[in-house]
């Protein structure tokens, strides 16, 4: 889920919002807690990928370290394996509810930035959370 928190970050960075500033998950220091509630539609993409990887065979028992200091990870060459999966993930064309044509997932994101500047701003009367067609 962080790759794709850093990057609804930094879409809300890039359009002028606060991302520290939410409407559901609570401000604390360090989190940008508006990210938090713009990536909770698409957290679905993380999960997918790493089910589907586990599934097919790509990530394994053995891809796993688990430590009492650190917890359960991923060893680097998986991690290099998933993080490159999701991110073609993410870049992959997906259609929205209510129509319009397939868009990269990340574009979406930007969609959702995007709706939800307008709706601050007044310019859009409601704000509509995505979902996947």
């Amino acid at each position: 889920y962080t790759l794709i928190y850093a990057h609804v970050d930094s879409l809300l960075r890039v359009d002028g919002l606060l991302p520290e500033k939410g409407f559901y998950h609570r401000e604390r220091s360090g989190h940008a807690a508006l990210a938090s509630d713009l990536m909770e539609p698409f957290r679905h993409v993380a999960e997918r990928c790493a089910l589907s990887m586990v599934q097919r065979g790509r990530l394994k028992p053995g891809d796993f370290n688990d430590s009492s200091e650190y917890g359960c990870r991923l060893t680097a060459v998986a991690r290099r394996v998933y993080l490159g999966a999701l991110s073609d993930a993410l870049l992959a064309p997906v259609g929205a509810a209510g129509g319009g044509r397939p868009l990269a997932v990340l574009d979406h994101i930007h969609h959702q930035s995007l709706a939800v500047k307008m709706w601050i701003v007044g310019k859009s009367r409601t704000f509509e959370a995505w979902r996947m067609r």
